[in-house]
């Protein structure tokens, strides 16, 4: 069309008017070519696109670490004496030894940790729900109707206030080390739970306070171990995988406990013995070998010291006992206020306000101890090296506080149905 309206141009420059009038381009005659019937154009080998192979991308490749020697080949095409494209040999398509062996660690490691931290999780989940349905045959044993809820507020309560406490121990003494005295807490716990005499409640409480404990350390070295050495992606699949194990935990464990009863109670806190020396070992046995050591002891203010000692001494002087202290008995003494409110005494009785009050004094004290523990605040110039059980940073943090509420809330409705549906159809039905 450009080619036709070039020549349009040209003519009428060069042609003189006729008569005084512009020549009719209707007129002017073109050559053209005689037509022919359609036929669709075959494209040839030639002209057939050739489809790129998919390269395998790694780290290795693109700094040059390991090449091999097909890669190092240009990717020609040369025509061959048939006239099509002939492709070399490089393949890249296929990953490097490197990453294939890394693939397969990671594969290894994975299912260690999976075998390792099976049973410990599992008995954790248990423990939160597996005496549901006994609580009131154990309380009536112990002729403790009226103190029912204390079988569970001990184990909670320490379940609770240990977690910090155990994120330092995992940090401070290892992995191992932490996971296996969690087990051994735990065990020793059902070991007094089991054998508590019918006269002597308080044994009671305090190995379920001992059983709390233990599963608080076992749930957070779980989650400490699980996102070691991994990437975000692959912590999430891992954290999915035991979150499923969980809710098989908490969901079977009434259900177990039921059935255990009408054997005996006791057989609620003597299955835990077994399960805990079956994790022992497979701790040491398949775990150990993968699991990371103690943390270097530095400074709060990560200003490097080269005279800081890294002694069991010293690593015992970074761990937050204070604030442990005034999160412990804080909460011990909220739980007990609102334990005792409407049921033992009234609501405005002294028994009831005096501990409220003093309980949140003390978890307010709490805070104002992990402010000034800040590196650079007055707790931190004292022990540079003692590390707070909960930064103040977390306080603080709007995306923090807004998952510690969902979590009370939801910890709030996921109790009640545990333990108070169980006691309805027990009591009531």
């Amino acid at each position: 069309m450009a080619y036709l309206a070039y020549k349009w141009f040209k003519n009428r420059k060069n042609k003189q008017p006729v008569d005084g009038r512009e020549p009719d381009i209707s007129e002017t005659s073109y050559p053209t070519e005689p037509s022919r019937p359609y036929q669709p154009i075959e494209p040839t080998e030639t002209d057939k696109p050739i489809k790129p192979s998919k390269k395998h991308d790694c780290i290795h490749r693109r700094d040059g670490s390991q090449i091999s020697e097909s890669a190092m080949e240009l990717t020609a095409y040369p025509d061959g004496p048939s006239g099509i494209h002939e492709k070399t040999n490089m393949d890249d398509t296929s990953p490097c030894e490197e990453c294939q062996e890394t693939k397969r660690a990671a594969r290894i490691y994975r299912w260690r940790v999976i075998s390792g931290l099976f049973v410990p999780f599992l008995i954790q989940s248990l423990d939160v729900t597996i005496i549901a349905g006994a609580l009131p045959f154990i309380a009536s044993d112990f002729n403790e109707l009226a103190q029912l809820n204390w079988i569970v507020s001990a184990f909670n309560l320490t379940s609770a206030s240990f977690i910090p406490f155990w994120g330092q121990l995992t940090n401070v003494f290892g992995r191992y080390y932490a996971m296996q005295s969690s087990l051994i807490c735990m065990i020793i716990g059902s070991v007094l739970c089991s054998a508590a005499p019918v006269t002597s409640f308080p044994m009671l409480l305090v190995g379920r306070g001992l059983q709390g404990m233990g599963c608080a350390g076992l749930l957070v070295n779980t989650k400490v171990i699980l996102a070691d050495k991994v990437t975000l992606a692959e912590n999430a699949k891992n954290n999915t995988i035991f979150t499923i194990v969980g809710g098989v935990g908490y969901g079977v464990g009434p259900v177990i406990g039921g059935y255990l009863t009408q054997v005996s109670w006791r057989w609620c806190f003597i299955i835990n013995i077994p399960l805990g020396l079956i994790a022992i070992v497979l701790v040491h046995f398949v775990l150990q070998p993968e699991l990371l050591g103690p943390q270097k002891i530095t400074r709060v203010d990560d200003v490097e010291d080269v005279n800081i000692k890294q002694t069991f001494k010293a690593r015992l002087l970074t761990i937050d006992y204070g604030g442990q202290v005034l999160f412990l008995f804080g909460l011990g003494l909220l739980v007990l206020a609102l334990t005792w409110a409407g049921s033992s005494y009234a609501w405005d009785s002294v028994q009831i306000l005096a501990p409220l009050v003093i309980g949140v004094a003390l978890l307010a004290a709490f805070v104002v101890w992990e402010y000034l523990m800040l590196p650079g605040n007055f707790l931190s110039r004292r022990s540079p090296t003692c590390k707070a059980m909960l930064p103040f940073k977390l306080l603080i943090a709007r995306n923090v506080s807004i998952l510690m509420y969902i979590s009370f809330l939801t910890g709030m409705a996921m109790y009640a149905i545990f333990y108070f549906v169980d006691l309805y159809f027990a009591l009531v039905h």
